[in-house]
This record gives C-alpha cells, sequence and structure tokens, in this order.
C-alpha cells in the first residue's frame, strides 16, 4: 500500500467521523466548489473544487481523493499534534 492511498483511506475514516466535513457551495461548468470545515487542517475552513464527474464513487470519496491530492502537492497542510505530559 503507498503512501498516497494510506493517506486517502485515513480522510476518509476522518469524513467518515465528520472529523472533517464539506458541503455543496455551487456549481459551475462541471465543477462543484464544497466548503471543507475540520480542526485537522491548518485552515480550519477554505473552498476547494471538485470534478463532477469524479462524483461516481459518490461525493466523499471524491473529495477525498481531492484532499489527498492538496495535502500531496503541500497546498493544505494537517495542524502539528502537541503531546501532553
Amino acid at each position: 500500500m503507498n503512501e498516497n492511498s494510506m493517506l486517502q483511506q485515513a480522510i476518509c475514516a476522518m469524513l467518515m467521523t465528520e472529523a472533517i466535513k464539506f458541503e455543496p457551495n455551487s456549481w459551475c461548468f462541471g465543477y462543484v466548489d464544497m466548503v471543507i470545515k475540520s480542526d485537522v487542517f491548518t485552515e480550519p475552513e477554505f473552498v476547494m473544487s471538485v470534478k463532477e464527474d469524479d462524483w461516481n464513487g459518490g461525493p466523499a470519496a471524491s473529495v477525498a481523493a481531492y484532499l489527498t491530492e492538496l495535502v500531496m502537492d503541500g497546498e493544505i497542510a494537517f495542524r502539528p499534534v502537541q503531546e501532553q505530559h
């Protein structure tokens, strides 16, 4: 299993537990703007565009794929975890 698929599975799990939430905001020319809300990313809320054609596996799978791409490309980042003693 490669790093991308492990990351995508982790993001899918966070979507299922609603640690990451998304809602469609607008549609235009085959793209859907999704509002992403989460405390796990350095930006608590942002908008990303998802191709409507990629929804064949369901919107959550498409959102997870695009979030994985954004993380791997360094466009978004997870908040650092701080250990508590």
